[in-house]
């Protein structure tokens, strides 16, 4: 279960700079 959230955390974090940035 936590590993899995860890996973989400590291798939999401890029699309929030992202999001940021643009």
């Amino acid at each position: 279960m936590t590993q899995c959230h860890s996973f989400i955390v590291i798939l999401v974090k890029p699309l929030v700079i992202i999001s940021i940035k643009f």
